[in-house]
């Protein structure tokens, strides 16, 4: 039974082409009460409902009805946003399959993203791997992705030149003297984004009902955020060191849309 505070008669409209989601009852005394039939699909399934008065006011509610298992498998129709301003790439990319999968002991789960068909790849160490792999835990509907994890795939060498802001190497002329390039090696740390970039935290994926009427599955705040509407970047620290001293750049990603 969904309790509604309603002084006026009120009736409940179900999203069309649903027949999952029954209101039997609905008054303005006790609320509505919703029947749903057993989720069967093996995916996540969602509808919108409308309650609506005489008076003509309106309000929506949203009915999501799935369990982790649901949500295991390949998103073979996802697509996700990056941001790297030192690289000058900010668009939206197509990704391959993205996995979800149950660890084999425990309780946890394994979210898996590869960006080797994106322009990131190739500023990586390897980039025919360049994959994004996202240990989760299952929490009231959401995977609750805790930061500090390393991305193995995500190394990269680039060259510093020691010289340029330096006055020990000029001359008496104040002409400045060979380029002194060393390579410095950043690692890859997965942190949590919004307003800053977070040392501590978590970030969350679950089920989105899009205008559409699709169902996908993309961030979600979740118990243990810094704020609300983190989402998922890539730290670059000098050496494997997970520390704000050692940060040197981000890889942000503010949008990521799987579907099934």
């Amino acid at each position: 039974m969904v309790r509604v505070n309603s002084s006026f008669d009120f009736k409940v409209s179900i999203q069309k082409g649903v027949d999952w989601v029954e209101v039997p009852t609905a008054s303005k005394e006790e609320g509505f009460l919703l029947v749903l039939k057993e989720n069967k699909t093996g995916n996540p399934r969602a509808c919108q409902l409308m309650v609506s008065t005489n008076e003509g006011r309106k309000f929506f509610y949203y009915v999501y009805q799935y369990e982790a298992s649901d949500l295991l498998g390949a998103w073979r129709d996802s697509q996700i946003y990056v941001k790297w301003d030192t690289k000058k790439i900010d668009k939206a990319y197509r990704l391959s399959a993205t996995e979800v999968t149950k660890d084999a002991e425990g309780d946890g789960y394994t979210l898996k993203m590869s960006l080797a068909g994106t322009p990131v790849a190739q500023y990586l160490k390897d980039p025919s791997k360049a994959t994004i792999s996202l240990q989760a835990t299952y929490e009231d509907g959401a995977f609750v992705v805790p930061i500090g994890a390393a991305q193995k795939d995500f190394v990269l060498t680039q060259e510093v030149d020691e010289t340029a802001n330096s006055a020990m190497n000029r001359t008496a002329d104040d002409t400045a003297l060979e380029e002194d390039v060393v390579l410095q090696t950043l690692y890859g740390f997965s942190v949590a984004a919004s307003s800053n970039i977070y040392a501590k935290g978590n970030f969350g994926f679950a089920p989105v009902l899009y205008q559409d009427g699709s169902i996908g599955m993309s961030y979600q705040d979740v118990a243990g955020a810094p704020e609300s509407g983190c989402y998922l970047a890539i730290a670059l620290f000098d050496g494997q060191q997970f520390s704000t001293a050692a940060l040197k750049d981000y890889i942000l990603f503010p949008d990521i849309a799987l579907f099934k």
